[in-house]
């Protein structure tokens, strides 16, 4: 007797609010790792990215977006002063116009300036496709595709912060957290 065996794919389609929790990790880690903020105020930040996850009909192209973002904002941190952000409910309310509504002409310098010199910045755009990729299929192979990529481009801060983010995301979505 042939027994059918129904193969389940074990990476789900994940839900907006997975993407926006996952956004708002991402941020928080990149650009205000140690910060303590109150459920209300984490809400309201976490609205602000729904809003903005949610203006473009490809959550996906939105998500990479936000993240390149928050890494170029991180990225421009590292080189000037890590404590001159404002708090996050401030930073990415879209009304506030030096905070992430500040970054769109940023984004596009970048992306003009990346068809001139090869891999300029590649690093920023490659860490946050490969977020995506891992937050919709966590395993270890995609942690080290990004890894090897990264390391090739020599971006070490990133990384490191691929670290961070990869073991919050786990922790959340395991709930250990």
């Amino acid at each position: 007797m042939t027994k059918i065996i129904q193969l389940k794919n074990r990476f789900q389609k994940l839900t907006t609010d997975v993407y926006i929790a996952a956004a708002w990790n991402f941020a928080l880690i990149a650009l205000w790792p140690f910060e303590k903020i109150s459920k209300s105020r984490v809400r309201i930040c976490q609205s602000y990215i729904r809003r903005y996850l949610l203006s473009n009909p490809d959550i996906q192209v939105s998500f990479t977006t936000f993240c390149e973002k928050v890494l170029l904002i991180n990225r421009t941190l590292s080189i000037t002063n890590p404590y001159i952000i404002d708090p996050p409910i401030i930073w990415l309310n879209p009304d506030f116009k030096d905070g992430y509504a500040s970054t769109d002409e940023l984004h596009i310098l970048i992306t003009k300036n990346r068809d001139v010199p090869a891999h300029y910045l590649e690093g920023i755009t490659f860490l946050a496709k490969g977020y995506w990729d891992f937050i919709n299929q966590p395993t270890s192979s995609v942690l080290l595709k990004i890894h090897e990529r990264l390391f090739y481009l020599r971006q070490y801060d990133l990384i490191s912060l691929l670290g961070q983010v990869a073991l919050k995301y786990i922790l959340v979505s395991k709930k250990l957290i």
